[in-house]
């Protein structure tokens, strides 16, 4: 790794590559804790906020529509629901959003979850359908295919 990165430290002087390194069998990759398990073959992805962290955000009292103001909890929010967090991790990052929201309507937080929720449950469920859809359509062929070999005549479709 290190030959790697010294390779591509020589190309151009203004870029610098800085690679992470797994400690403790955990990385840090973009806004993600990866941490693996030896003993479950198993990684668990948690979120990850650099020490300095401002979050920051538009405030509520600020002359822009309400949606720009909203964008950033749209974003965490959707995380929470997007990532294969355990119950524990999703409450602890709710509690984080509520407290980067202090002067927002907490009505409005909980009716952007809601939102979101439903629209993430839905996309689960239309994939959900779509590969039940893709396996049916195969085991269809299959089926089509075995008669048309058992039979002289092509099944008319």
């Amino acid at each position: 790794m290190h030959t790697i990165n010294t390779y591509i430290n020589k190309i151009h002087n203004n870029i610098k590559l800085n690679p992470t390194y797994e400690e403790y069998n955990s990385i840090a990759f973009f806004d993600l804790t990866i941490t693996r398990r030896h003993t479950k073959l198993e990684v668990r992805v948690d979120i990850y906020r650099k020490p300095t962290t401002t979050d920051t955000t538009i405030n509520v009292l600020s002359n822009r529509p309400i949606e720009q103001k909203m964008v950033a909890f749209r974003f965490h929010i959707t995380r929470i629901h997007s990532l294969p967090l355990n119950p524990d991790k999703k409450q602890t990052e709710w509690k984080i959003i509520q407290s980067i929201a202090k002067n927002f309507p907490q009505q409005l937080l909980l009716k952007l979850n809601r939102q979101i929720l439903h629209k993430v449950n839905n996309n689960n469920n239309n994939n959900n359908n779509k590969n039940k859809l893709a396996r049916m359509t195969k085991k269809s062929g299959q089926h089509l295919h075995s008669t048309a070999q058992r039979s002289e005549k092509l099944p008319v479709c």
